[in-house]
């Protein structure tokens, strides 16, 4: 297990597993905050640049991982994830659907 602790593979494909955790992470914390307009903004306007802030997290990444609460590992997923045209679209989404939820729960509350 510690054999891997240190190494990372940055180009290796995000399981569908780990997307769909950070995606609904993510989505969650976005929509229980009321801040799915500013987010799925932010998102859409920073799209065309996201490959690149990839590739700068990852030069940054030993002190950006302290931000994340899984360290290092975390932010190599989440980086893989805004890397992937689908990852950003399936994050959208989840944001619009996690927030039309609240919004029916708060309704009939």
């Amino acid at each position: 297990m510690l054999e891997n602790a240190f190494t990372f593979d940055w180009d290796a494909p995000l399981s569908r597993e780990d997307e769909s955790r950070i995606i609904e992470s993510i989505a969650s914390r976005v929509a229980k905050l009321g801040l799915e307009s500013a987010a799925i903004w932010l998102i859409e306007v920073h799209r065309p640049l996201l490959p690149i802030m990839g590739q700068g997290a990852i030069a940054i990444s030993p002190g950006l991982a302290t931000f994340f609460a899984g360290g290092a590992h975390d932010l190599q997923k989440v980086t893989k994830l805004l890397r992937s045209r689908e990852g950003i679209d399936r994050l959208v989404n989840a944001i619009e659907l996690e927030a039309e939820e609240h919004r029916l729960a708060a309704r009939n509350r």
